[in-house]
Parts: structure tokens; sequence; C-alpha cells
């Protein structure tokens, strides 16, 4: 029923009271109704001989409350169900014609909003160009490469090293302008060993980067 829409007992009412000889604004005072109200609701009765409400044009709805909670079952089944899923399976399984907003209507309507990504899909702007520098460098060094390794250190140390490594630049394995993270991880490797794992422990909060170990993967 819609929000305006009048409930069967005030039409009852309009009815009697018209029947009774009543004028439109009499019964319009009385029951606290609009006069042309009062003169439609008697106009249809009189029509109709009834005041139940008509059928109303208009596309009625694709899915029924059984197709609905069917469609809610798989996504309770498997959570890393989606609209698009939901959609497809009610219209081949279902044979419903619902489209995706429509499916997003049903599991909206079951508490089922659509789930966010846990990480992000996409590499940040302000590292797109060092991971692409990095990528071409290391073209031809699959993964299964034998010079690939991991390093584990702490900040402090990582800075310690940078502050080192600054006057020792001529036999550093890789060549670039200034001294990048992966020039000083390998100079981190030349201390500790090449072809081993460092571990640097302390308090503080502990990395682990995935490097390669010497620069003969090039």
């Amino acid at each position: 029923m819609k929000e305006k829409e009048l409930v069967t007992d005030i039409k009852e009412a309009i009815i009697r009271a018209k029947q009774g000889g009543s004028t439109d604004h009499a019964v319009s005072a009385l029951l606290k109704v609009d006069r042309g109200t009062v003169s439609r609701v008697f106009k249809r009765f009189r029509e109709l001989k009834s005041v139940a409400n008509i059928p109303r044009s208009g596309r009625p709805r694709e899915s029924n409350e059984s197709n609905d909670l069917t469609s809610v079952e798989i996504v309770k089944d498997d959570p890393k169900k989606t609209a698009t899923d939901v959609t497809k399976y009610a219209n081949e399984r279902l044979k419903l014609g619902i489209t995706t907003r429509t499916a997003r209507h049903i599991l909206k309507r079951a508490n089922l909003p659509a789930a966010k990504l846990s990480k992000k899909p996409w590499i940040s702007k302000k590292n797109v160009k060092p991971r692409l520098k990095f990528a071409r460098a290391y073209l031809d060094c699959t993964s299964s490469c034998s010079q690939w390794g991991y390093l584990l250190a702490t900040d402090a140390e990582l800075d310690h090293l940078t502050a080192d490594y600054l006057g020792s630049m001529d036999n550093r394995p890789f060549v670039t302008t200034t001294p990048s993270m992966y020039q000083i991880l390998a100079k981190t490797m030349e201390i500790f060993g090449v072809g081993s794992t460092a571990g640097l422990w302390s308090n503080q909060d502990i990395r682990r980067i995935h490097v390669p170990l010497n620069s003969n993967c090039t």
C-alpha cells in the first residue's frame, strides 16, 4: 500500500456517509480527507461495486521471494560470489531476466552489501617509476634464477649502511647516479656474505625484502 493510500475502513465510511445522503463537504470535514478524495472513492464504488484496490499498471517484478531466497543462499554458501554471479545464476538456473542492479538490490535487502577488496589492486603512483626501473634492470632474471634471495634488516641498520655506503661506491654492484635501496642491500650482502640470508635482529621493525644477491643476473 502506498503512503497516501486510504485504508479500507475509511473508504467504507465514505461510502456509508454518501449513501446516507451526506455531501462531499460534510464527509470531508467528518473524516479529515479531501473532498476530491471523497468524490473519487464514491465514483469508483459506483463503477466497480467495491472499495478494493484495482491492479496497477506497470511491469511486475522479475523475481519473487522464493527466487530471492535462492539467490541469497548461493552468496551465503560462498561469500566470494558477486552480484554478477547472482545475475548469471538467476538467469541461467532460475530462468529469470534480471540485471546486475536487481541482483544488488536483492543482496542489499538480505543485508549482504558488496564486499571490499582486502588489499589495493594497483601499484601506488609514487612506486610506478621505481618498479619499472627495477623490472627493466632485471628483465632477464626469472623466478628460478639462483641469484635471488631474501634479506632481513632494520630501518636503523639500513640508515647506518647508507652512511657507510656513500663513501664506497666505486665497487658497487648496481650502477646508478644515486645510491638506491638495492645498492644499500647489495653492500649489506657484501658485509654478511653473498648468497646467504643475513639476519640483522633488534627490537625495531624488521624488513624482509626480496632482492638480487649480485649483479650477474642482468
